[in-house]
C-alpha cells in the first residue's frame, strides 16, 4: 500500500459527463509527495464488482470511490481527508451524507438521525441537503451515502451479495464496522460535493437488494414472532425468553439468551434507533432483565451470569404522598455501557447511568449504582460496587487492594525505569512519515511506562526536529537524539538500538504505521515469550498464530530472507549487548541478520508471530545495489554462521528457496518499476557468480531472462 496516493475510482458508462468531474479532480490541490491516480471502470456488472476490480488494481492507500456524476468542490479536500486519516487511524471510511443508526429499513434517508451535507438534485432541482452537524471533526455513523465512499484500508466489497447499484454503500459500511473501524461524516463548512444525479431511478433491483441486505445484516429479524430492530446470525435464543417492544432492541452475530431473559423497553418508546444494543459474541445467562427507556449498550463478548439486572433507570420514590409505582422513573436520559469482554457475575445489579470499561468483572451481588464509572479492566465489588482490583499494564498484574499499592509503585517505578519493549525508529529527511508513524504509536499507548519510544535523527534537513519536539514536550515515555553529521542508514539503526533501556529492543521503520489496537497484542506478545531470545513478526501473513521454534537452522526454515525486514524484529536486550562486534556487517546493509543468528546462538527459543499489525508508505530508499545485498553479503552472513550451528544443507536450501519466493518476484516488479536500487546491469554478474554451479541454474536463469525481455 502506498500512502503516499490517493486513488479515485469510479464506474463509467458516460464519458462525457466523467470528463467533467475529472477535471474537478484534477483541479484539487495536491499537498507535496502525494500521487493522484484515477481509474475508470467500464462495463462494470455492478458497483461492487467494479470497486473490486479498481481496488485490487491500485495500490494507493487512500481510495476515493464516487459516482461520475458527483462534483467535488472543495478544492483541499485531499488535504482534509489525510488530516482526518492520520489523525484517527481507526477511521476506516468516511462519506459526505448518512445515518447515526439504520432504521429497520436499512434505508439510510428514513433515519431519525442524519448527518452532512450536499447539493444535489434527486428531485430534479439542484438543492442543498443539509442535515445535522457533525460537533467533532467527524461525526461517527452506521451508514454512509455511496455518492462519495473514502478508504484508508482495503475491505473487499460484497458482490456476492450485490449485483447491481444498491445497498452497496450500507453493506460496505457494516463491513468496515464488523472488522473494528469507525465509518464517519466531516464537519464540513460549505458542502464539499455538488451531486448531479437527477431523478433517482428505484426500480433497477432496489426491493431486491433491500431484502438482500436486511437478511444478510439482520434488519427486522424475527423471532418468535418478534421483530427486532437487528438480529445478527446465528444468535441461541431459547424460546422461554421474555420480550417486549423488540423493534428497539438490536442484537448482534452470534449472540446467546438463555432461559427464561427479559429484554425490553417498558414505555415502547422506539422511535427510529435501537435503544438496547448486545453486541456480537455476548452470552447472557439465565433469568436475567435488560430494560431501557433510553440506552444501554453492552459490547461484544460480554458474559453476564444468572440473575443480572440492568437497566438505565429507577423507580421514583420521594413524594411519599403518592405510591411508588405511579411516581415513574428517576431518569429517562440516563445510559449504560458495558465495554467489551467484560464479565457480569451472579446477581449483579447495574442501575442508571453507568459506564463500565473493556475487560471489567462485576463480582457476584454487587451493586453498581448511577454515576460509577469503571476504567477499562478493573474487578469491583460491594453495594454499593468498589474498585477492588485493577490490571497494571506495566507488570501484567492485577493488583488487589489498596494495601498492596505502595508495593505496587515502587515495582512500577522499577519498571518505568526500564520498560518492557523500546521501539527504536531511525530516520532521515522523513518529516511527514515520521509524523504519522508517532501518532499510530501515541494514539494507542499514551504516557504507557511499559513502552518507551526512541527516535535517532541522522541530521535530517527537513522539519523533522519540530515533529521531534512536539512529542517530546507531550509524552513521558518519549526521547530522542540527533547525529551532529549523517552516519548513514544502518549505523544509524544500530545507534538507536544502542540508546534503549527496554527488557526487548523492537527496530522500527519510520514509515511503517501500527494499525490500531496492535501495540496491545504486541505487549501480550512479549509478555507470553519472555523465554525468547528473538520475536520476529510476520505481517505477510494474517493468521493471529504464534509459531515456537528452536535453535537457528528452524528459525531460517521459519522466516528465510525476510530476516532482513528491520520493522519485524524483537530483540532481547540481554542477549543483544552481549554480541561480540555487534557492527561486524554494517557495512553490508543487513547487520540485523547478523545480530539475530547471533543471539539464537546464545538464546535458541524464539517465536514467529504471523499477524499484519503495521501498514507501510512503501518508500524505497538508499544506494543499495538489491542483487549485492540480497544475493551476495545475505549469503555471505549465512555462511558466517556455517560453523557455528547454522547446518550447511539448511543454507543451501535457503539458497534455492530465496530464488523462486523472493528474488524472481522482485527483479521483475523492480525492473518494471525502474526502481534505482535494482541497478540491471549489476544484477545478472552477481547472480550467475551465486548460483552458477547450481544444478537448477539454467532453469531460473532462463526465467530471469525471459522477465527482463518482458519489461524491455
Amino acid at each position: 500500500m502506498n500512502d503516499h496516493e490517493v486513488c479515485f475510482i469510479t464506474c463509467v458508462n458516460d464519458q462525457e459527463q466523467f470528463s467533467k468531474v475529472e477535471e474537478r479532480i484534477r483541479a484539487l490541490h495536491v499537498p507535496d509527495g502525494m500521487k493522484v491516480e484515477i481509474v475508470q471502470i467500464r462495463k462494470a456488472t455492478s458497483i461492487t464488482s467494479g470497486y473490486n476490480t479498481a481496488m485490487q488494481q491500485s495500490e494507493a492507500k487512500y481510495k476515493v470511490y464516487l459516482h461520475q456524476d458527483l462534483y467535488i468542490m472543495n478544492d483541499n479536500f485531499i488535504v482534509d481527508i489525510l488530516k482526518l486519516f492520520t489523525s484517527t487511524p481507526n477511521l476506516g471510511m468516511l462519506g459526505v451524507i448518512g445515518a447515526k443508526e439504520l432504521p429497520i429499513s436499512g434505508i439510510w434517508w428514513e433515519a431519525k438521525s442524519k448527518f452532512g451535507k450536499v447539493l444535489e438534485s434527486h428531485t430534479g432541482v439542484m438543492n442543498l441537503l443539509n442535515f445535522q452537524e457533525p460537533l467533532g471533526a467527524y461525526e461517527r455513523v452506521e451508514a454512509l451515502d455511496g455518492l462519495l465512499l473514502v478508504t484508508q484500508y482495503d475491505v473487499p466489497w460484497r458482490e456476492d451479495l450485490f449485483e447491481g447499484w444498491h445497498f452497496y454503500d450500507a453493506s460496505q459500511c457494516f463491513e468496515f464496522i464488523k472488522k473494528g473501524y469507525e465509518v464517519g461524516i466531516p464537519k464540513q463548512a460549505v458542502p464539499w460535493c455538488t451531486h448531479d444525479c437527477g431523478l433517482v431511478n428505484i426500480s433497477n433491483g432496489f426491493a431486491e437488494n433491500q431484502q438482500l441486505f436486511r437478511q444478510e445484516y439482520g434488519l427486522g429479524g424475527n423471532f418468535n414472532g418478534h421483530t427486532f430492530h437487528r438480529l445478527g446470525k446465528f444468535c441461541r435464543i431459547d424460546p422461554t425468553c421474555d420480550f417486549y417492544a423488540t423493534e428497539g432492541v438490536s442484537i448482534g452475530d452470534g449472540v446467546k439468551l438463555q432461559k427464561d431473559c427479559w429484554v425490553m423497553l417498558p414505555y415502547n418508546n422506539y422511535d427510529g434507533e435501537p435503544r438496547i444494543r448486545i453486541g456480537d459474541g455476548c452470552d447472557i445467562g439465565r433469568r436475567c432483565n435488560i430494560t431501557a427507556v433510553n440506552f444501554i449498550s453492552i459490547g461484544r463478548n460480554v458474559i453476564t451470569a444468572p440473575n443480572v439486572h440492568i437497566t438505565d433507570h429507577n423507580h421514583e420514590y420521594h413524594n411519599i404522598d403518592i405510591p411508588i409505582m405511579h411516581q415513574g422513573i428517576t431518569s429517562w436520559s440516563d445510559r449504560v455501557s458495558i465495554g467489551d469482554g467484560s464479565w457480569i457475575g451472579i446477581n449483579a445489579v447495574i442501575v442508571g447511568n453507568v459506564s463500565i470499561g473493556k475487560g471489567c468483572v462485576i463480582a457476584a451481588n454487587s451493586v453498581v449504582v448511577s454515576g460509577t464509572q469503571i476504567p477499562d479492566y478493573c474487578v469491583v465489588a460491594g453495594a454499593p460496587a468498589q474498585i477492588v482490583k485493577q490490571y497494571n499494564k506495566q507488570t501484567g498484574t492485577w493488583v488487589k487492594n489498596i494495601k498492596e499499592q505502595h508495593e505496587q509503585n515502587e515495582l512500577t517505578k522499577q519498571l518505568t525505569e526500564s520498560p518492557l519493549i523500546s521501539i527504536c525508529i531511525p530516520t532521515y529527511n522523513r518529516e511527514k512519515d515520521l509524523e504519522y508513524c508517532l501518532e499510530s504509536i501515541f494514539n494507542q499507548i499514551g504516557n504507557d511506562s511499559s513502552f518507551e519510544i526512541i527516535v535517532s535523527d541522522n541530521c535530517s534537513t527537513d522539519s523533522t526536529l519540530l515533529v521531534l519536539g512536539k512529542y517530546n514536550a507531550k509524552y513521558t515515555n518519549f526521547r530522542f537524539s540527533q547525529n551532529s553529521e549523517n552516519i548513514g542508514a544502518d549505523a544509524n539503526i544500530h545507534h538507536v538500538m544502542t540508546l534503549a533501556s527496554g527488557k526487548y529492543v523492537m527496530p522500527h521503520g519510520d514509515d511503517d504505521f501500527f494499525l490500531p489496537g496492535t501495540l496491545r497484542s504486541l505487549f501480550d506478545l512479549v509478555k507470553g515469550n519472555e523465554d525468547c531470545g528473538v520475536i520476529f513478526l510476520d505481517v505477510l501473513h494474517s493468521t493471529g498464530v504464534v509459531e515456537r521454534g528452536f535453535g537457528m537452522n528452524d528459525y531460517l526454515d521459519k522466516v528465510s530472507i525476510y530476516s532482513t525486514f528491520i520493522s519485524g524484529l524483537i530483540l532481547r536486550r540481554e542477549s543483544l549487548v552481549k554480541i561480540d562486534s555487534s557492527t561486524r556487517f554494517i557495512e553490508l546493509y543487513i547487520n540485523q541478520v547478523y545480530l539475530q543468528f547471533s543471539i539464537l546462538a546464545m538464546d535458541p527459543n524464539f517465536c514467529v508471530y504471523h499477524q499484519k499489525l503495521f501498514g507501510s508508505s512503501g518508500n524505497m530508499s538508499g544506494g543499495y545495489n538489491f542483487a549485492e545485498v540480497f544475493i551476495k553479503n545475505y549469503l555471505e552472513v549465512l555462511n558466517y554462521f556455517g560453523d557455528k550451528g547454522l547446518d550447511p544443507t539448511v543454507i543451501a536450501a535457503e539458497k534455492s528457496k530465496i530464488v523462486y519466493t523472493f528474488l524472481l518476484w522482485w527483479y521483475g516488479h523492480m525492473l518494471s518499476n525502474k526502481l534505482e536500487q535494482l541497478q540491471p546491469d549489476k544484477f545478472e554478474p552477481i547472480f550467475i557468480e551465486a548460483y552458477k554451479n547450481e544444478p537448477y541454474f539454467p532453469d531460473i536463469y532462463k526465467q530471469i531472462l525471459e522477465i527482463k525481455s518482458s519489461c524491455m
